[in-house]
Order: C-alpha cells, then sequence, then structure tokens
C-alpha cells in the first residue's frame, strides 16, 4: 500500500510537469529524469507484478529517446533488459557504457554483477576492484559487498571470506543483511552459499 501511494504521487509529479511544461520550455533531460525514475520504479516492483514489464520498458525508452547518451538513462535500460534475462541486448547498453569518457563507479559495480551473473567471474571481480579504489566511500563499500557476494556464489570461499570481513569491519550493520541474505538462501535451498555463510557469519 505504501508503495502504492508513493507510486502514485510519483505518477502525479510527472502528469503535472507534462501539463506545465510549453514545447518552448520542454527540457529533454528533467524528462528523461522523470521517465527514468518511473521506468525504475516500475522494474523494481516487476518481480512481484509482471504486468509491470511493459510499462517499465515504456518509461525507460521514453527517456532513452530524450537523452540517449545519459549514462543513467543507459543504465537504467541495461538494468531491464539484464533482469528480464535478455544478456545480449544488455550488454550492449553495457558496452555504450564503458566507452564513455567518464565512467561512474556505480556503472563499475553494475557492470561487474551483470558479468558475475553471466559466469564471467574474474572480469567481474576486476571491474569491483576498480569501483572499489576510486576512493569514494558509497562505491567502495558497495563494490566490496557485491564482490563479496560474486565470489560466495562462485564458491570462492577464501575470497568470500576475506571481502566479508573487510565488510563487516567497515559497516558492522552489514553483518545483518548478510543474514538476510542467508535466510534467503536458504528458502532457494542453495545449500552450498548457504554453508558458506553459516561458516562467514561464525567467524
Amino acid at each position: 500500500m505504501r508503495y502504492e501511494k508513493c507510486l502514485f504521487l510519483l505518477i502525479c509529479a510527472v502528469f503535472l510537469y507534462g501539463c506545465t511544461s510549453s514545447e518552448e520550455s520542454f527540457n529533454k533531460n528533467r524528462a528523461a529524469q522523470a521517465r527514468l525514475k518511473l521506468g525504475l520504479a516500475y522494474l523494481n516492483q516487476m518481480s512481484a507484478n509482471p504486468q509491470y514489464r511493459s510499462l517499465a520498458y515504456q518509461n525507460l525508452s521514453l527517456a532513452q529517446q530524450y537523452s540517449s547518451h545519459d549514462p543513467e538513462v543507459l543504465l537504467g535500460m541495461a538494468l531491464f533488459h539484464q533482469q528480464v534475462g535478455e544478456y545480449t541486448q544488455a550488454k550492449t547498453f553495457y558496452d555504450v557504457l564503458m566507452g564513455q569518457n567518464k565512467i561512474l563507479g556505480s556503472t563499475l559495480i553494475y557492470y561487474g554483477r551483470f558479468l558475475c551473473d553471466i559466469g564471467q567471474y574474474q572480469d567481474a571481480q576486476d571491474y569491483f576492484h576498480q569501483a572499489a579504489n576510486l576512493h569514494q566511500y558509497q562505491w567502495k563499500i558497495e563494490a566490496i559487498e557485491q564482490s563479496a557476494y560474486c565470489a560466495l556464489n562462485q564458491g570462492e570461499q577464501v575470497l568470500a571470506m576475506q571481502q566479508f570481513s573487510l565488510l563487516f569491519s567497515l559497516v558492522p550493520t552489514k553483518r545483518y543483511s548478510a543474514d538476510k541474505m542467508r535466510q534467503y538462501y536458504q528458502s532457494q535451498n542453495q545449500v552450498e552459499q548457504v554453508r558458506l555463510l553459516n561458516t562467514i557469519l561464525t567467524e
């Protein structure tokens, strides 16, 4: 219910923006950001509401039409295709992102996650390492966490333990997040991941 209320307010905000903007004052970048936020909101809820798939794609496509080179928009399109299992299309958008002059830490992390998902484990770890070395705290923490889970899912116990140990020392509350992931793995009968997390969390 809370999400539906927030989504309704977001839709209203986008609608009002469209109604009060004339052609002369129409700002494509602002329109792209509004469509991107709406598309990502639908994408975030797509697993529970499959009917949101077309709405997510429509809004993300409009965002791309308004601002075809915006890295956040390109990332949104990559994430959509990745989530629906269209890995070839996702890689196309990631390739464009990685070819840009300025690559954001978030792009390195999401690309690393994508590579881990498709089995390119070592390349994924290389991108997590790059993001962690940008010396921006938020990206460093996220990169270490994603590196840890990527190693965990590949059965790389030594690296997983190293990364989780570093993560917990930097952000102790991440231990609770890992415990929730252990419960999720249990619900999915992912026995090896549960075993490794049990070992890591009891260290």
